[in-house]
């Protein structure tokens, strides 16, 4: 099987599903000479520049340092950025600027780095990458996840890599624990919105979005022809 770039036809690799660890395990799933040699590609793809995406890492940890998730276990907000990452990896995507922007995609949104800074520490198609995926703040919170709705479609192919893959982490996070103030019906709707913005970005990663949609099924996340979606 090809690889495509970023695309929707690679190798996939499986990785433990605990999110809450930087270790991470691949494994083909076809055991096959094909994707013994799609795996190697992708990891010297993402290996040459490996020095860009510790530089990543370390970056957010720091922006990031006095967060924490809002998980029973208030575990470091670091963490959510990395499973970012890993989930892209996961779904085949070897472009090491689209990994970055998923390493650094909330700082812009949650911390007081800006697009500027951004540009000038991992240059302007990286700080292009996590701009679109920022939120302005300065909205209500209603008008924000509206707007996502919206721009979602006519993003850019990288944008809806590292969106989709945000969105399975915290959905998978949703679907393990209900974060503290969090009523089940809430969760609910983040899912009815989160079905959503996926369906704007149809068609990007094959293997993200497939288990997105085993989420959504889980949680009877329907989405009709008419664009409506509703939990049964």
């Amino acid at each position: 099987m090809k690889k495509q770039r970023g695309g929707q036809s690679g190798p996939h690799f499986s990785i433990h599903q605990q999110q809450r660890t930087l270790h991470t395990c691949f494994v083909p799933e076809e055991r096959s000479l094909g994707a013994v040699f799609g795996l190697f590609g992708l990891v010297v793809e993402i290996m040459s520049d490996m020095s860009g995406i510790i530089q990543c890492v370390n970056f957010a940890a720091i922006q990031h340092k006095d967060q924490r998730r809002k998980d029973p276990e208030k575990t470091p907000y670091i963490n959510h950025p990395i499973g970012v990452a890993q989930l892209l990896i996961e779904g085949g995507v070897s472009d090491a600027d689209v990994i970055k922007g998923a390493l650094l995609h909330d700082t812009i949104e949650d911390t007081n780095t800006t697009q500027q800074q951004l540009i000038d520490k991992f240059g302007p198609r990286v700080a292009g990458i996590v701009a679109e995926v920022t939120d302005d703040k300065s909205l209500s919170k209603e008008e924000r996840k509206r707007l996502q709705i919206v721009h979602a479609a006519s993003a850019s192919h990288e944008a809806k890599l590292v969106k989709l893959a945000d969105k399975l982490y915290n959905l998978r996070d949703l679907d393990r624990v209900t974060p503290e103030g969090w009523t089940r019906e809430r969760v609910y709707q983040y899912f009815q919105w989160a079905a959503k913005v996926v369906d704007a970005c149809s068609g990007t990663n094959e293997y993200l979005e497939a288990q997105l949609h085993e989420l959504f099924n889980k949680w009877k996340c329907i989405n009709n022809d008419d664009g409506v979606v509703t939990v049964q």
